[in-house]
């Protein structure tokens, strides 16, 4: 007797989004966080959470949400924490849209004409805190965007908490091999810098040129070997030699405000 044939497996479900948020969407917490959103792009506010100490402070935002028809709920300070999973919360939760990242290769052609641009490369830097404070570095020195492979943990809630309102002004632009995008990046007319604490040149009289993609690496290991080698230029931050190696956030604050002070001021 023959069998019928077995039916193949069926196709694994995509991942669900947290519950209460759609796909798109994301929680933001924290004061600057939240201003920076309401100021850049108040239309991406799907609804808010104020909590009853601090709700006088956002009327602008409740009164701009019930005009939109948008739902707000202002909540007892002690569910801000629930709803934020988190206690830095500074009294205020809103649900947003997520900006979505920008295919690398169409930020470089929106932006070959430009005289001097800084564009940071990561490898394998994914925890939340390095990266709030790498956005918060570049806002702040204007940088045009952060080139990943993996771009989720640039939305998270605590990465924009630590940015302090710099997640807006920044764009993530996604790649899937960052060997092959810097080549990209080289053909346009960018100079790939890459950084190590165990040589280079130093940092404050290095060649760094004004259209360039600075590149970090995680703490433990830095840069790979094949990145390493990718580079026209590598520098070091001279310093004492007293600590093995500078925080990957300090370390770009350090570096980004150098070719600021050469290029952007």
């Amino acid at each position: 007797m023959n069998r019928p044939p077995r039916r193949p497996p069926p196709p694994p479900r995509p991942p669900r989004a947290p519950r209460g948020l759609g796909a798109d969407e994301t929680k933001l917490y924290g004061v600057n966080a939240c201003a920076a959103v309401l100021r850049t792009r108040p239309q991406a506010i799907v609804r808010g959470y104020f909590g009853e100490s601090s709700a006088q402070q956002w009327g602008e935002v409740m009164r701009f949400l019930a005009a939109e028809r948008r739902a707000y709920h202002v909540v007892p300070d002690a569910e801000l924490p629930r709803i934020t999973q988190s206690d830095h919360h500074g009294g205020v939760c809103l649900i947003v849209k997520r900006r979505p990242p920008q295919p690398a290769e169409a930020w470089l052609r929106a932006h070959r004409g430009d005289a001097a641009a800084c564009v940071i490369a990561l490898e394998n830097v994914g925890n939340p805190h390095n990266l709030g404070a790498i956005m918060r570095v570049s806002a702040h020195f204007g940088v045009a965007g952060l080139l990943l492979t993996e771009a989720a943990a640039l939305g998270s809630g605590s990465a924009a908490r630590i940015a302090e309102g710099g997640a807006e002004y920044v764009d993530a632009l996604l790649c899937d091999h960052l060997p092959d995008t810097l080549q990209a990046f080289r053909r346009a007319g960018f100079g790939i810098v890459t950084t190590s604490s165990h040589g280079g040149a130093p940092l404050y009289t290095a060649a760094l040129p004004p259209r360039c993609v600075l590149l970090f690496g995680e703490e433990s290991h830095g840069l790979s070997a094949r990145l390493l080698d990718a580079g026209d230029l590598r520098v070091c931050i001279p310093g004492t030699g007293q600590v093995e190696s500078l925080n990957v956030a300090v370390a770009s604050g350090i570096i980004v405000g150098e070719w600021w002070r050469r290029f952007g001021a």
